[in-house]
């Protein structure tokens, strides 16, 4: 027994050995940086009515009009809004649609023309 648990000692030790060689030891020391970070500022400059109860995920402006997606799980919509009043003019329910199909791209298409299905379904 004590001759197993010198042998296992030894091999340990052998094996660190190698492991602590093997790792130069050398850190590399990043260049310092010495510029002042740029600290940016904002102004709200306008404010505009939102569906408090849109869980907004998605958004964009496109010729005028805030084309949206909300929802959560079973209850996602595409929606076309007017920005200054806030009125929903248009809204399409997309549950089970897929993803690929509403890209951004397409989404005054999806009001106003009608897209192809894949060929994937």
């Amino acid at each position: 027994m004590i001759k197993n648990n010198i042998y296992n000692i030894t091999v340990t030790l052998i094996i660190s050995l190698l492991l602590i060689n093997c790792n130069d030891n050398k850190s590399k020391v990043l260049p310092k940086n010495n510029l002042t970070p740029t600290v940016y500022s904002y102004e709200i400059i306008n404010v505009y009515p939102h569906d408090i109860n849109a869980y907004t995920q998605g958004l964009e402006f496109y010729d005028g009009f805030l084309y949206e997606s909300v929802g959560r799980y079973g209850k996602s919509q595409l929606r076309k809004v007017d920005y200054e009043s806030g009125e929903v003019l248009n809204e399409k329910n997309i549950n089970g649609t897929r993803k690929k199909i509403i890209s951004p791209e397409s989404w005054p298409c999806f009001f106003n023309c009608r897209i192809p299905k894949s060929k994937n379904g």
